[in-house]
């Protein structure tokens, strides 16, 4: 024993030995200039320690000399600063106390202000650097470089934090003092005031607890800081800030303490686009009382820099109406209010202007409502040589498939149906097709399909002849006079979904439409109500004639399919507009619904078009969260949650994706039923396939008492199953605004997947597809095709589903082996194949030409109404095989259409003459914060316009000949002016 513990003595004596060696090593390796400098400064503090106080004003400026001289430029730590850290509590403590009121105190202030950066580690010198800043003699706050004019900066913010804390409980303070007066003048007992006093007693300490620093004693000269200091010092920030290429600084430091009028003050022509860029860029991270005031004033600095065309993205982000239509017009360029019409087209937002007081009113019109949309679109098909129509067959390849897949030739009305959608979405936009515009061929092909699949058959029509009004109208209106009921209904729906997107005076979809949403027939009421609302989808007060047409419908007892696609229908088009009526209608249908009807899918699309009416709303959606608190579950929880989610959709807010995780988390209720309640809570998802099939797939049963004890077990069941699907897609919707928030809801998916619920497996690959709409990442295609054979077939169904929303478009070749061979997987299962064949439809959407995805302006905006149109499909997914692939129910794909757009760049001139000039296409690189002129994009090639933009790339004009008339990102269509300073 003894030996042991002589061992670790010599051991820790070597320690000590060793670390001792280290010392001297490092005081040894000074070299001659360094040691000299250090003894000069012992010696400076010497001199200033000793009672003679002629020396000390020349030894403060000597040391003021030395770090001058070092702080200049901050590389690496100031050898002055290192060496006087020691001696930092006695200058600050001793030094500077025994000097006498001067110039002399004043420079000794200075001093030990710069050298508190050397000691923020400790708690009671924190905000040193800023106090004894006061206290100096108020010269230059450069001098001492630019490292110190940061430490001020974050100092700042730490005692502007602190004020506002401390204020915050003097209110609370004062509150309760009033409470306790109110209490004595109305006799309360006196226990209770005792215990108040006490309580206020308690906190008072407290706050003298956390607020040490506002008074520091003699040192810090019994100062207490005000907020008219710390303004003034920020007007001394900021401008430095600026001037020395550290916006993102000043930025911060003006968005903490609330002063962004500085910034818009001291912001010039050189560094506006910096500063207005790291704005818009902080706007997903900041919270709900801050982000609007900074992007208002981004919106400012751009206008006060003639910058229109970004100004008009803020104010399209800020939703408001009232500065859209202020900001069109009061632009003084033509030119540019054409750009800005092409903007207002692309995003469908309506705006208030006077016509009659511009000479181009007519063409304004019709770039704001894509008249013109069609047109060009042909124009590209036609550069690109891909107007020729393909076949089903064409995308299928299935000579590529397993062999076996035998059965895929056998003739059934299912997979005709699905070749019906895969050739409206290969071909769609394109005007031409070999199915059903083929006059030897149409009517054939209607025939082998079946009841609502000839509906559907028809309806296609609209895609192909997408944005084409007054050509594709002519077209569809034949099958209008037909004697068959569901050829009649899909010309209806064809006639809305022809109309999605682009603004026609006379409303055609209305005048033909109206007639038929209180019609007794199923299929022709069901086309009418599903066509006004892609017809008008994202319109806000545009569609207030459909909305007015549609609203009597949602309250109507006794019709939930007519009520609930009617519900669904105005919240597309009344998306993020928080309209009163559509909210009050759909709250009182939900409280009137009776106890049956609230656990069927149909209530999902009632919860949805009431969320919609949320999209993107935030807090101003709270007074219809309070509306949900009266409402029955199961709904209530299901509403409250969509409503949460399309409130914040696209901000990326963390606290709300933190509350739908603690939902997830949350176990289905096992103790209902017999031990089965694990596989049934998937809200009905798990139930036989022969429900999905059967022509009355959402009716309840008999009234009887057995039938009502199902229904409370059902209702219970659903709650949390219903509740938790939707939560899925809210961390989805919440997450999609940035790319971090992508990435981390990847993950969090992918730990769902495998460890989560039955009917929370069925909803994260809807959530994938949401999230990576038109964006195939390699690790979101091998997860989904990895879950596309799970057992549990709706897993499968949705994971496919997903995969085709993620690859919609794009013309993905890996997407489209892996649909190849889930083909043959599938090949014996109807729903599934018919699943597979829609997703290869969406893959090569529009032949590689159109996208799914909302977002737009290089994904800063993004368009309302395509977002409610995807939801509307995602959300009718989470029971695919009583709603979205049912018989009679697949018609839901075609709210898909607002979604729909090209995925362009097309150049014009003044007159909109079409222009071909070259550009660079790459991935777009994100320059936020960065110093200098960096590269914006990389891996670029050099093409000729029209040419197509994937996902996350960005454009750039290759020539100086041309120029844009607007600094806004180049897509879609963009208008080109000559350069003055052009020399070939």
């Amino acid at each position: 024993m003894s030996e042991k513990v002589e061992k670790t003595e010599k051991q820790e004596n070597a320690k000590a030995n060793g670390k001792a060696n280290e010392k001297e090593a490092k005081e040894a390796e000074l070299s001659e200039e360094d040691a000299q400098l250090k003894d000069e400064l012992n010696m400076l503090v010497e001199r200033l320690q000793e009672s003679d106080s002629n020396l000390y004003k020349p030894a403060l400026e000597s040391l003021r000399n030395l770090i001058r001289s070092s702080t200049t430029s901050m590389i690496s730590a100031p050898k002055p600063l290192k060496f006087l850290r020691p001696h930092y509590e006695s200058l600050r403590n001793e030094v500077y106390v025994k000097i006498p009121d001067g110039p002399t105190k004043r420079l000794c202030a200075d001093i030990v202000s710069v050298l508190a950066m050397t000691a923020v580690d400790k708690p009671e010198f924190r905000t040193d650097s800023l106090r004894y800043r006061f206290l100096g003699s108020g010269e230059d706050i450069g001098a001492w470089g630019h490292e110190y004019v940061r430490h001020l900066t974050g100092q700042c913010v730490l005692e502007w934090e602190a004020m506002a804390e401390a204020e915050q409980q003097q209110m609370l303070r004062q509150r309760r003092l009033e409470r306790r007066q109110q209490r004595q003048q109305s006799g309360a007992d006196s226990k209770k005031d005792k215990d108040d006093n006490d309580e206020d007693n308690d906190e008072s300490g407290d706050e003298d607890g956390e607020e040490p620093m506002e008074e520091d004693g003699p040192a810090a000269g019994g100062v207490r800081i005000t907020r008219d200091q710390l303004l003034s010092l920020c007007e001394l920030i900021i401008p430095y800030h600026m001037s020395h290429n550290a916006e993102s600084e000043a930025i911060d430091l003006c968005v903490e303490t609330g002063q962004l009028a500085m910034l818009e003050k001291h912001t010039g022509q050189a560094n506006y686009q910096r500063v207005c860029l790291y704005l818009t860029s902080c706007v997903p991270y900041l919270p709900d009382e801050d982000w609007t005031a900074v992007l208002d004033t981004a919106r400012r600095i751009y206008l006060k820099f003639g910058d229109q065309g970004n100004a008009m993205r803020c104010a399209l982000k800020l939703n408001s109406p009232e500065l859209v239509s202020k900001q069109f017009a009061e632009t003084p360029d033509p030119t540019v209010r054409k750009q800005l019409a092409c903007l207002l087209g692309r995003q469908q937002f309506a705006v208030d202007w006077d016509e009659d007081a511009y000479d181009d009113a007519e063409l304004l019109s019709e770039l704001m409502a894509n008249a013109r949309l069609n047109e060009h679109f042909h124009a590209l098909g036609r550069e690109l040589d891909i107007m020729e129509p393909k076949l089903p067959e064409d995308i299928y390849k299935s000579h590529l498939e397993p062999t076996r897949m035998s059965t895929g030739t056998v003739d059934s009305a299912r997979q005709n149906l699905a070749s019906s959608y895969v050739n409206g979405l290969v071909n769609c936009g394109f005007g031409r097709d070999k199915l059903l515009m083929e006059d030897d061929n149409k009517m054939k092909w209607i025939y082998r399909n079946k009841d609502a699949g000839m509906m559907s058959s028809v309806a296609t029509l609209g895609w192909l002849l997408l944005w084409d009004v007054d050509g594709g109208l002519v077209q569809i209106d034949k099958y209008l006079y037909l004697q068959d009921d569901n050829i009649k209904a899909g010309a209806l729906l064809a006639c809305g979904v022809v109309n999605s997107g682009v603004r026609n005076e006379c409303e055609p979809a209305l005048a033909l439409l109206a007639d038929y949403v209180e019609n007794k027939t199923s299929c022709l009421n069901k086309a009418a109500l599903i066509g006004l609302g892609v017809a008008y989808a994202g319109r806000g007060s545009g569609g207030e004639s459909a909305i007015a047409k549609l609203q009597p419908l949602i309250t109507e007892q006794g019709k939930p399919e007519q009520a609930a696609l009617a519900a669904l229908s105005c919240g597309v088009i009344a998306a993020g507009t928080l309209h009163s009526d559509v909210t009050s209608s759909i709250l009182q249908s939900l409280l009137e619904a009776p106890p049956g009807d609230r656990v069927k899918p149909l209530a999902r699309l009632h919860a949805l078009g009431l969320a919609l009416c949320c999209l993107g709303r935030q807090e101003a959606a709270e007074p219809v969260l309070a509306g949900l608190a009266a409402v029955e579950e199961p709904v209530r929880s299901l509403a409250r949650v969509l409503c949460e989610a399309c409130a914040y959709a696209c901000t990326g807010n963390v606290l709300k994706v933190q509350s739908m995780l603690h939902l997830l988390s949350e176990k289905a209720q096992e103790e209902i039923g017999a031990g089965d309640a694990g596989s049934s809570s998937g809200g009905g998802g798990s139930r036989s396939t022969s429900t999905a099939s059967s022509g009355r797939p959402l009716e309840n049963n008999s009234g009887s008492p057995s039938a009502a004890a199902a229904d409370k077990k059902s209702s219970e069941e659903a709650t949390t199953a219903y509740a938790q699907g939707a939560a899925v897609l809210g961390v989805a919707l919440v997450a999609m605004g940035e790319d971090v928030g992508k990435d981390m809801a990847f993950r969090i998916f992918g730990n769902l997947l495998r460890f989560g619920e039955a009917n929370i497996k069925r909803a994260v690959p809807l959530a994938l597809g949401l999230v990576y709409t038109s964006n195939p990442e390699l690790k979101v295609l091998d997860l989904l095709s990895k879950f596309s054979h799970d057992s549990d077939l709706e897993v499968a169904l949705s994971s496919i589903l997903a995969m085709g929303l993620c690859g919609a478009g794009t013309n993905n070749a890996r997407l489209a082996a892996m649909l190849r061979q889930l083909a043959g997987y599938h090949a014996k299962d109807p729903l599934a194949l018919f699943a597979v064949r829609l997703a290869q439809g969406l893959t090569h959407l529009g032949k590689g030409t159109l996208t799914l995805t909302p977002s737009h302006s290089d994904k800063f905006l993004n368009n309302p109404g395509a977002l409610a149109g995807l939801l509307a499909v995602l959300v009718a997914g989470l029971d695919m095989r009583r709603l979205l692939l049912a018989s009679g129910w697949d018609c839901l794909l075609f709210y898909l259409t607002p979604a729909i757009q090209p995925r362009l760049l097309m150049t014009f001139d003044a007159e909109l003459q079409p222009m071909q000039v070259p550009v660079r296409v790459g991935q777009a690189v994100d320059t936020v914060g960065q110093a200098g002129r960096p590269k914006t994009i990389t891996g670029f090639q050099t093409h000729t316009t029209p040419v197509l933009l994937a996902y996350g790339e960005r454009a750039e004009l290759a020539t100086e000949e041309y120029e844009p008339v607007s600094s806004l990102p180049l897509e879609g269509f963009v208008i080109l002016r000559k350069n003055p300073n052009y020399q070939a």
